[in-house]
């Protein structure tokens, strides 16, 4: 972080600055936004992103990066919600050098491929981030549907993104990749496998049959 970021981040983000910054670029680069709001009811817009952005202790840095990134938007062009505003101020994953969540996703089926295989030499990540999802969707990202398999990367990329946004790093210490296969009893195998207690019959008949002796006619 430059100094100056450093001198916008202990600056306090007001109303004023909502209303001398935002509202100018959302008027430009927003062709929605006049025609929805007008000048009448443009301070009390700002007040409810306002209220978003002091809730989530949105620093002036933050809250121009934002505005950077709404101006430099390719698939809308339509005014932000407060929401989707305080998104865009907030510090993502490019920002922390963390690959793509494509990216992610092929390496997550790499290593996955490797656990099939059996190999004993220990799997090469990227990096922290990757391993870190690995550790928490791998076992069930083996049993889902590629859509499934999605939405698991989707919520575990977005927990660890939170966690380096609030922390500054990402835990180090080494862990358990992924969790153990679940371990059935016999009552637990009889309730799942349909010819299980037909299997069970067959064994105690084998077990209750005289056995031959040796050498017997």
């Amino acid at each position: 972080m430059s100094a100056n970021d450093t001198h916008q981040a202990n600056q306090v983000l007001n109303m004023t600055t909502l209303m001398t910054e935002l509202a100018p670029a959302m008027t430009i680069y927003c062709p929605d936004f006049s025609k929805r709001f007008g000048d009448k009811h443009v301070e009390n817009v700002m007040r409810e992103y306002a209220y978003q952005l002091f809730q989530n202790n949105i620093s002036l840095a933050d809250f121009r990066r934002g505005i950077e990134r709404m101006k430099q938007r390719t698939t809308t062009k339509w005014t932000p919600t407060p929401i989707e505003f305080l998104e865009l101020c907030k510090l993502q994953a490019s920002d922390f050098g963390f690959p793509t969540k494509d990216e992610v996703y092929r390496e997550v089926e790499g290593y996955s491929r490797h656990k099939a295989k059996g190999s004993s030499k220990p799997y090469e990540f990227s990096g922290r981030f990757a391993e870190l999802i690995c550790q928490d969707i791998m076992y069930a990202f083996r049993l889902s549907t590629e859509d499934k398999r999605q939405t698991l990367l989707d919520a575990s990329y977005t927990k660890w993104v939170d966690y380096q946004r609030r922390h500054g790093f990402l835990p180090k210490q080494a862990t358990q990749l992924e969790a153990p296969a679940p371990r059935h009893s016999s009552a637990d195998y009889q309730r799942m496998h349909p010819f299980a207690e037909r299997i069970e019959r067959i064994k105690q008949a084998r077990r209750q049959r005289p056995q031959r002796r040796r050498g017997a006619a």
